[in-house]
């Protein structure tokens, strides 16, 4: 089916999502929480005779209300969501096995220094399976295991404190403890921490700054990525809704979104049954795409993506980004310092914002590396980085060679999703303001 000329909002969805939510926690020697919750429900998406939308849920194992003529397609949907309901019970992670994994993060936190005060370590597993109906089309269903760890160190030294949040996260329990093994997040959260007590904050100014690694993903999910969301477009709440000027990065730069990568945020169909496929956001330094749902694809006049991303039944489904991610280019990172007199590196970073109409952003940087004479110099801590899209993305002057990948998780309207990002490092020349401090 054409996705363009479908109207998706005149027939009505039929969205089921079973969802278990198991959490542990550990503060200092002791377990803190430990919680399970099973959530199902339905939700129906439709069109009033006079052209409204309507949302209607129901919690449980009940159909909501459907228009009529549609009791059919409700049976079906029902009995295809029944069938798969108990899958979010498969391979769940045991409460003892959680608990002795926490545990052993917390040691390697406390056994890096002296300085470390206080240690908070939280398990999160998150299974659903979802079951999306139309008219004329098979049910379409998938099934989504998230796991990750949080730990959250702090570090004390002669009146001074510091504190650091690292997060460590997987498709299952398996990869989960390869990866907790490999990254010693217990280890890193304390070194963060404890580096934290004698880092200068980042320097007040306009400076060159160099993103190292994934970081340069997470620079432009915040700078492009959200304006290029389909419902903000569609809208006019984006600066890039008219697409008038379509070139506005140098031609180093190709950004691509695929939910079929193998990252965090990865899926086979998004949450209203439409296959996941990649888009190129910026090709060569070009606008080329844009990440949809099936109705803001409909009033943009182009094919849905399959980003439509919702957190359960009783959310609506947005248009989001999943696995973003920056082509590599030829250049070694070094060289992407070596022409900086006075510049910083960023090394990680907490999040950001950005106004989509204005192209106004903030990034919050946790740890960097003072740029001298084209060489990492001394260790700086948090801070702000600021500037405008238009400018940041034409600033972009280089872009290494140095792939790397990191985890997170998306907040839009209330709904948190997980994402992830992968780029190598990248050069941003100018127009970015850095100012010091904790945020």
């Amino acid at each position: 089916m054409d996705d363009r000329a479908t109207d998706v909002a005149s027939a009505p969805e039929l969205y089921t999502s079973t969802t278990r939510r198991f959490a542990a926690a550990v503060i200092q020697d002791r377990i803190d929480e430990l919680s399970a919750v099973v959530d199902t429900g339905t939700a129906v998406r439709h069109r009033s005779a006079d052209g409204a939308p309507c949302h209607t849920t129901t919690t449980g194992d009940a159909l909501p209300d459907l228009p009529s003529g549609f009791r059919s397609l409700g049976e079906t949907h029902h009995a295809a969501a029944r069938a798969t309901a108990d899958s979010v019970y498969e391979r769940s992670v045991a409460p003892d096995d959680a608990v002795e994994l926490l545990a052993r993060i917390r040691a390697g936190a406390r056994r890096q220094s002296a300085d470390v005060t206080f240690v908070q370590v939280r398990f999160e597993e998150f299974a659903q399976c979802m079951t999306v109906s139309r008219p004329g089309e098979e049910p379409r269903q998938d099934t989504r295991r998230r796991v990750r760890t949080v730990v959250r160190t702090t570090a004390t030294r002669t009146g001074t404190t510091r504190t650091s949040s690292l997060m460590t996260a997987a498709s299952g329990w398996d990869e989960l403890l390869e990866r907790v093994a490999a990254d010693c997040p217990g280890r890193r959260a304390a070194e963060l921490a404890t580096g934290l007590l004698t880092a200068d904050p980042l320097p007040d100014g306009e400076l060159p700054v160099v993103f190292a690694g994934s970081t340069g993903a997470a620079l432009i999910h915040e700078v492009c990525g959200h304006a290029l969301e389909g419902d903000l477009l569609a809208d006019r709440r984006s600066l890039f809704a008219d697409r008038s000027e379509p070139e506005l990065a140098s031609a180093v730069l190709t950004v691509l979104d695929d939910p079929r990568l193998g990252g965090w945020g990865s899926y086979e169909f998004d949450d209203e049954g439409t296959p996941a496929r990649p888009v190129a956001l910026v090709e060569a330094g070009r606008l080329t795409g844009q990440v949809t749902c099936r109705e803001s694809a409909h009033r943009l006049g182009v094919p849905a993506s399959g980003h439509a991303r919702r957190i359960d039944y009783q959310q609506p489904p947005l248009p989001r980004l999943s696995n973003t991610s920056v082509r590599a280019g030829a250049e070694r990172p070094d060289a992407l310092l070596s022409g900086i007199g006075h510049g910083v590196l960023v090394t990680e970073v907490a999040g950001g914002h950005v106004n989509p109409m204005t192209g106004e952003f903030t990034v919050q940087v946790t740890t960097g590396r003072a740029i001298r004479d084209g060489k990492p110099a001394e260790p700086l801590g948090s801070g702000t980085v600021r500037g405008n899209v238009r400018t940041a993305l034409a600033a972009i002057k280089a872009v290494a060679d140095d792939v790397s990948v990191s985890d997170a998780v998306c907040v839009k309207r209330g709904q948190h999703v997980p994402v992830s990002f992968s780029s190598p490092s990248l050069l941003v020349e100018s127009g970015l303001r850095l100012s010091g401090g904790r945020f």
